[in-house]
């Protein structure tokens, strides 16, 4: 993600309860023994797999969906324009795959797993309730808000049981889903019609074309390979040393774009690959849909494909990528007008070396990890790296980010009595996509990674809206530069090797 330090207001709390609620009577036994009658379970022993196809529309552009379920397994397949992407569950491991046609997996529960699970044990508790009745739909409201879990509204209609409204909090973002045009399947009633509108404004409708069983095909919800090769290498063998160098702390790579020429950044921090809305007139990309978005602040972002990218010796053709704003330059000389983040990453295995400014960049397949390098598990469910590390003893989920120059902590974190930091200045600002943030820069006892212990770093503290979630905080080129590193998603490993005392920045 771009974080360069060099005052954008955080978001507001969109986690209030729904307005116009009122008190109910009503017990979580009672309203959930509704909502099950009229949500029955599939039949055990069946070996047919429900299958669901949707017309989409959303971003003005449309598309289908078809899912596939059977019990706990799923397999979504979504066109939206001209791209595609897909996401499903196997085995309690949930995995998506790009529209570049990149695929990562993670074990474990995540949030709307936990809530999930919540939901369906309904056991009266701090994490479930009757919050009300919704007077205008005529329904009963539960509410779930498990602390590791996803914060949702569930709107029940009080007569039939049907599911008519849920809310849900995603990335500080709210998002109010309502299903309606109930129609029979299987001996019961389903929704044909679901609409979705989030805080930003963003606009999505389904329409329900086909319900029916089908025969469960052998492996269909196991996560796929990837569905091509993005990245091309001149030989199967060979390593290519990327042109870029350091500037202001960040690796800056020279690259082409359908015959253009530009400074990306390497940003390990950033879920995919963008060019900048203005540069890419200049590139001759064209625009699909328009969405709302926030990272550091708000804006309006569009899809791409571009022909080609190249980056010396290296070739990506036919990439999708995001349309964002990134006004943004690490030094006077250099306009950064893209960045090169998950789907490039997860192509190649690539050293980092920032103690001499180079990058090289592997085959996957020919990489291995050189003696001496200590491996540090990453999981990349928001494709990005997130790794545990140590933050005055305390353990710490951080987002290794090659495209924040500063570390970065988040208040709800750094303000633990445990993490005890240290104020070395008042607020200054940063600049990222969609704007600039603010944050303090203070001192931490310590910082641990792959059990090499960095004394008294300084780092930046911000409560700022980074649309992250399970993150503590992201690891900059200001620490990381300690470190010779080496990427390989498809292990799912950061290799690092500690060369040296970290410098402290001043403030």
């Amino acid at each position: 993600m771009l974080v360069a330090f060099t005052g954008a207001p955080a978001l507001s709390a969109v986690d209030d309860p729904p307005v116009g609620l009122v008190a109910s009577t009503a017990t979580l036994a009672r309203v959930h023994s509704l909502f099950e009658r009229a949500h029955p379970s599939p039949i055990r022993g069946r070996t047919e797999a429900i299958v669901e196809d949707w017309r989409l529309s959303q971003d003005g552009l449309n598309g289908t969906i078809r899912t596939r379920r059977f019990g706990r397994e799923s397999r979504t397949t979504t066109t939206l324009g001209p791209f595609s992407s897909e996401a499903g569950v196997h085995a309690g491991t949930r995995w998506l795959q790009t529209r570049n046609g990149m695929t990562v997996s993670w074990a474990g529960l995540d949030l709307d797993a936990i809530s999930e699970h919540v939901f369906a044990a309904a056991v009266p508790g701090p994490d479930i309730r009757v919050a009300g009745e919704a007077p205008i739909l005529d329904a009963y409201v539960i509410e779930v808000n498990p602390a590791h879990g996803r914060h949702e509204w569930f709107f029940i209609d009080r007569h039939s049981g049907w599911l008519v409204r849920k809310d849900r909090i995603e990335r500080n973002r709210r998002y109010v889903i309502t299903y309606d045009d109930f129609r029979p399947f299987d001996g019961t009633l389903v929704a044909s019609r679901i609409r979705t509108v989030d805080s930003l404004g963003n606009e999505s409708d389904q329409t329900l074309i086909a319900r029916t069983f089908d025969t469960v095909e052998p492996h269909v919800f196991e996560a796929p390979p990837n569905r091509r090769t993005l990245v091309d290498f001149p030989s199967s063998n060979a390593s290519v040393r990327l042109p870029v160098r350091v500037v202001n702390g960040l690796l800056v790579a020279r690259a082409n774009v359908n015959g253009h020429s530009g400074d990306f950044l390497l940003d390990s921090g950033s879920s995919g690959i963008a060019i900048d809305t203005l540069a890419a007139e200049g590139f001759g990309l064209e625009r699909y849909g328009t969405h709302a978005n926030s990272t550091v602040g708000a804006y309006t972002e569009s899809a791409s494909v571009a022909s080609s990218i190249s980056l010396g010796a290296l070739r990506l053709n036919h990439v999708a990528v995001r349309l964002i704003p990134i006004p943004f330059r690490p030094d006077a000389h250099t306009r950064i007008v893209g960045l090169l983040g998950f789907d490039f990453f997860a192509d190649v295995a690539m050293h980092v070396d920032y103690e001499r400014g180079i990058v090289d960049a592997y085959p996957p397949g020919a990489f291995r990890a050189p003696d001496a390098m200590t491996p540090v598990p990453v999981t990349l469910g928001d494709r990005t790296p997130a790794i545990h590390a140590r933050v005055a003893n305390v353990v710490a989920r951080l987002r290794i980010d090659t495209g924040a120059n500063r570390t970065l902590l988040f208040s709800a974190f750094a303000n633990r009595p445990d993490v005890a930091t240290t104020r070395l200045s008042k607020l200054g600002s940063f600049a990222g996509v969609g704007g600039t943030g603010r944050g303090e820069i203070v001192r931490v006892r310590s910082i641990e990674v792959a059990n090499a212990s960095m004394s008294e770093p300084i780092v930046e503290v911000s409560d700022d809206d980074f649309a992250f979630e399970n993150a503590d905080g992201l690891l900059g080129a200001d620490l990381l530069r300690n470190f010779d590193l080496w990427f390989d998603y498809r292990a799912g490993a950061v290799y690092v090797r500690r060369f040296r005392q970290p410098t402290r920045l001043a403030g």
